[in-house]
């Protein structure tokens, strides 16, 4: 045999390569340098052999960097001159999280040679756990007792597909095994090598020869993922090379924007971190060119990748409640728990749900979402305590809050915040939005008819006709377009004190229009300084006065233009006359009823009617 060093550095034509190791210059300490328990074997005759102590349960690894995964091909030559057991196996690592195979905590991937079933199997195995199998060789093809000979090819795609192969003569005559599963489980890895198990007879029955791991496949780019509003990690399959992943001039958005940095992460080099000098729009595509793997395969490109913008923080009529589940007795088909449905109305935004609480206005606390919580564009979750998240768990993205609130069965207010304190949805349901008195009874969701028209109470809002009681998770089944075309009115005008008028209006007005002082005057009143909505449903605005309203004068507040939730604008709406009332002094209020029968036409207020009295 001949030694064949590292060749992807060394010999151009072999430039793909990431190891050869044939042991043809009589070690393993160099060109490549594996490392382990360096006592425990040997190189004889060209080929590496075992050499522990003679101590039945002894375990042996030896390890060499390589950071292949995927589009990868191994290959290695073994030969196990005993009988195969559970006590008398080799483990060969493919990708190891660590270079110490024998750690717990290694993960990875690694094909099994002998075992209780003496075959050659692929093996995945996770941080402190027990290795499973990812193909399940055939029983029986390691069963000789002194001479089981085999050549083994691994070949991964890179789109995560493995396929085992064998020749149990040595050769090259490959048989695949018939599974060829698809696990995407590692994509990152620092070592290949050997780890023995063996009785104290076969201490020096291992032989391994000609090993090869070669990427000859170009590097893929999986994704592009937004840190915050300039920043991008741009995540390829495969580690890729500083020199070509660190140029900027290798990177673009459809746009025209292009990066002022770029990083390829040291503690992953998969991974590229892009600056740009500008803010991300709510949807990018990225281009890649030109950006090489270790090992010199090039991806002309361009190599494409879509992202949202970075998760921002809902504004009003993004987030909304679309369902809610009150009364989940008696069982139609829905878990025996109470939920509301939240909807992110936004086709662009990626919404961040953190610090956002949803309450009842009476309650001392709200149920918070987790910094983490996100609602992609047009995406449902459903949000229940914190004790009953597994029960819809088939339901999609589910959030199990603490605090959530009691829903009461005849009706309730809930409400939305920001975690700035802004009201983002409120509605005020009542059992008479059902529609129908067998499901008002229970077991069937409110489910809100138009999105789009959110602002809408009763008339948006009807019974779930989905058989199971509701549509927890996805679009209502009572889906359909119902707009709002109608102007708010002003129903009326109260003085709350000498310096305060309250307007209260027919329906949920635009918050930011209302607040807008010179939409409203007073008939020869004082000017108004400061128009207040008042939260949570905005049907009222409060207005504050420069000077105090005269008692008893009769006053009247026009409203030059109202805007609802909808965007729909009145004209110029004009209240009934209103006045600030007078204290009662002395002699204003009397009881006029005498003793006795009440005469025809006048009432007692109640009790037994008593004489006559002045109040002084």
């Amino acid at each position: 045999m001949k030694r064949l060093l590292l060749l992807f550095t060394l010999l151009p034509l072999w430039a793909s390569a990431q190891l050869t190791d044939t042991f043809a210059d009589g070690n393993f300490t160099a060109n490549p340098t594996w490392t382990g328990d360096a006592t425990g074997f040997q190189v004889a005759n060209q080929q590496l052999q075992s050499n522990g102590p003679a101590v039945t349960g002894s375990q042996l690894q030896l390890s060499t960097p390589c950071q292949a995964s995927t589009g990868t091909v191994w290959e290695f030559w073994a030969n196990l001159r005993l009988a195969t057991s559970a006590g008398n196996l080799a483990d060969v690592w493919l990708m190891a999280s660590q270079a110490d195979l024998r750690s717990a905590g290694n993960s990875g991937y690694f094909v099994r040679l002998g075992g209780t079933d003496d075959e050659v199997s692929l093996f995945r195995k996770d941080s402190t756990r027990a290795a499973v199998p990812v193909i399940d060789g055939q029983n029986g093809t390691l069963a000789s007792t002194t001479n089981n000979l085999v050549r083994v090819r691994v070949t991964r795609s890179t789109d995560n597909r493995w396929t085992l192969e064998r020749d149990l003569t040595g050769g090259r005559a490959f048989v695949a095994e018939a599974a060829q599963p698809t696990d995407a489980t590692y994509q990152r890895s620092v070592a290949v090598g050997v780890s023995l198990l063996f009785s104290s007879a076969n201490n020096r029955s291992f032989f391994f020869d000609d090993f090869a791991v070669t990427d000859a496949t170009a590097p893929l780019l999986s994704r592009a993922v937004p840190v915050d509003s300039r920043r991008l990690d741009v995540v390829y399959n495969e580690a890729v090379d500083a020199a070509s992943a660190g140029s900027t001039a290798n990177y673009r958005l459809q746009s025209g924007a292009v990066p002022t940095a770029a990083q390829v992460l040291p503690a992953n080099p998969a991974v590229v971190r892009l600056t740009f000098g500008t803010d991300f729009a709510p949807q990018n595509v990225l281009e890649v060119r030109n950006v090489a793997d270790r090992y010199g395969n090039r991806a002309a490109g361009p190599l494409t990748a879509a992202f949202a913008g970075p998760p921002v923080a809902p504004q009003v009529g993004d987030l909304i409640i679309s369902e809610i589940f009150a009364d989940e007795t008696p069982q139609v088909g829905l878990p025996l728990s109470e939920y509301v449905e939240i909807h992110n109305r936004s086709a662009t935004k990626v919404i961040s749900l953190g610090g956002v609480r949803l309450s009842k206005p009476s309650a001392t606390s709200a149920a918070i979402f987790a910094d983490t919580a996100r609602l992609l564009p047009g995406q449902y979750a459903v949000v229940c305590g914190s004790t009953r998240a597994l029960q819809f768990a088939t339901y999609g993205k589910v959030y199990g809050l603490t605090n959530f609130p009691a829903l009461n069965n005849g009706g309730d207010q809930l409400v939305l915040r920001g975690r700035d304190g802004r009201t983002l949805f409120e509605v005020s349901y009542s059992d008479a939005w059902y529609g129908d008195a067998r499901k008002k009874d229970g077991g069937w969701s409110l489910e809100m008819i138009d999105p789009n028209n959110y602002c809408a109470g009763a008339a948006n809002w009807t019974a779930s006709t989905d058989p199971s009681g509701g549509t927890p998770g996805r679009l209502n089944s009572v889906r359909a377009a119902r707009p709002d075309a109608a102007a708010p009115t002003l129903l009326r005008a109260t003085a709350l004190n000498a310096t305060t008028v309250r307007a209260y209006f027919s329906e949920k007005l635009d918050s930011a229009m209302a607040a807008m002082v010179s939409r409203y005057t007073l008939a020869g009143g004082p000017a108004i300084t400061r128009a207040a909505p008042v939260a949570p449903d905005f049907r009222q605005v409060d207005l504050m006065l420069s000077a105090p309203l005269l008692a008893s004068r009769a006053t009247s507040l026009t409203v030059q233009l109202a805007t609802d939730c909808a965007g729909n604008a009145s004209g110029t709406l004009q209240s009934a006359a209103f006045a600030l009332p007078e204290p009662a002094v002395s002699g204003d209020v009397v009881l006029n009823e005498p003793a006795g029968e009440p005469p025809r036409g006048r009432r007692a207020l109640c009790g037994t009617p008593e004489p006559q009295h002045q109040i002084h």
